[in-house]
């Protein structure tokens, strides 16, 4: 009952399980809350310098203390970034939000924005693979890491100070310090916020599109069709990388994105369980056809359920994040292509009323397909064209440095005859 909280799964043998026992455990204690006053101390010293520009980026260990971690914000006039999975911990739309992450994997806005900072102050936080753009970590003056779990601390980065705290106790901490750390409001740093953010807007609305509907427009009309309080589950697809770019979150615990080990299709099972808890909130997915084909059978739950989850599938026939990562290494892609399926049809033998969203007025659409009552499995046809995708790009370019000059060669060779030799788009 200690430590960084969260599921734990348990595993009671069978011979166990048949086998009666007279037990009185009593009643569980209250869960241990660390919090590591020395190194908090030393945390302190290096925040209440004026001198320094302090970044925060907050992690699914702050969703409780969204209220906390924006105060402790303002006070620093820090620019917050979060983690995927933090996502909601602020408002997005709040002046010094920037987005998820903070190195070229991440947000323009955030890259810019940490760019001019002296301390990161990570709370709540792992630094794990997905979240950091295969380890894309760009190195700052002082890294302080706070956590509750004393695992996760120094596991990724090499903090100045690991403070093994509950995030909710070290922001409380800061705050009872406020004539310490209190700054000026400075209007340039929220004025340079919003320009990037405005120039990352415009950049979201042009169409990459040759044919069929740019998912990232699929994904901005969403978010302005859905209640702010609505579920978002996406999947692993390689549009979970504009959604957690583009998709603002204003409530905690509303956007959900597979991370570490992402399994695809976990979107359809993961809705179905939150729309059964919360029966009066909108619940969507954000789906790949190569997800979908994972767990597709999971639909016939909403039916019979009669959950009124919204499944929007995003159908081009591939596993398109495969092929991209393919195609920059190898220059073809290899057993990336599906097969095409009759949504209406599956849809109608499962039990489901089904849509196929085409371009132009997606906000209107989406809507109407919300109104409706019972589960809907929506495909849209996109086409992601050139658009493109920071989180790759800085992957591509850390793999790229972590090869040794032989595999650099062999892969220069490699791409070298295929760029010359005639393939098969897809073989």
């Amino acid at each position: 009952m200690e430590g960084e909280p969260g599921p734990v799964g348990v595993v009671v043998p069978y011979p166990m399980l048949i086998e009666t026992a007279l037990f009185d455990s009593g009643p569980y204690g209250a869960c241990a809350v660390p919090f590591d006053a020395l190194a908090f101390d030393r945390a302190l010293g290096i925040l209440g310098d004026g001198r320094l520009r302090v970044g925060i980026y907050a992690g699914v260990g702050c969703m409780d203390y969204g209220d906390s971690l924006t105060k402790v914000a303002e006070l620093l006039q820090a620019p917050v970034a979060t983690s995927v999975s933090g996502k909601g911990v602020m408002d997005e739309c709040h002046p010094l939000a920037v987005g998820w992450g903070y190195g070229a994997h991440a947000t323009r806005t955030a890259e810019l924005a940490f760019q001019k900072v002296d301390v990161v102050l990570a709370i709540g936080v792992k630094y794990s693979e997905v979240s950091t753009g295969f380890y894309s970590i760009p190195p700052h003056r002082h890294h302080i890491h706070v956590d509750a779990n004393a695992a996760n601390l120094g596991q990724v980065v090499s903090p100045s100070v690991c403070v093994h705290s509950d995030a909710g106790v070290f922001l409380s901490k800061l705050l009872e310090n406020e004539a310490r750390l209190s700054r000026p409001a400075c209007r340039p740093l929220t004025e340079a916020i919003a320009r990037h953010k405005e120039a990352e807007a415009k950049e979201y609305a042009r169409c990459y599109a040759a044919h069929g509907v740019d998912p990232m427009h699929f994904v901005l009309a969403l978010r302005r069709a859905t209640a702010c309080d609505a579920l978002t589950f996406t999947d692993v697809t390689v549009v979970e990388h504009l959604a957690a770019a583009a998709y603002q979150v204003s409530r905690p615990r509303t956007y959900f994105n597979p991370v570490d080990n992402q399994a695809m299709g976990w979107s359809i099972p993961a809705a179905l369980g939150a729309q059964a808890v919360m029966p009066g909130r909108q619940v969507v997915t954000i789906t790949g056809d190569g997800c979908l084909l994972m767990s597709a059978m999971e639909l016939s739950t909403a039916a019979r359920e009669g959950l009124p989850v919204k499944f929007f599938v995003l159908d081009d026939a591939a596993y398109t994040y495969m092929q991209i990562l393919q195609k920059s290494a190898y220059r073809r892609t290899t057993a990336t292509q599906l097969a095409r399926l009759d949504y209406a049809s599956l849809a109608k033998g499962l039990g489901l009323t089904h849509i196929e969203l085409t371009p132009g007025d997606l906000e209107a659409k989406i809507r109407g397909i919300l109104a409706m009552h019972g589960p809907v499995l929506t495909t849209v046809p996109v086409d992601i064209g050139k658009r493109p995708i920071r989180w790759i790009e800085a992957v591509r370019g850390r793999y790229t440095r972590e090869l040794s000059t032989g595999q650099k060669v062999r892969f220069a060779a490699r791409i070298g005859v295929r760029s010359i030799k005639l393939f098969k788009e897809n073989d």
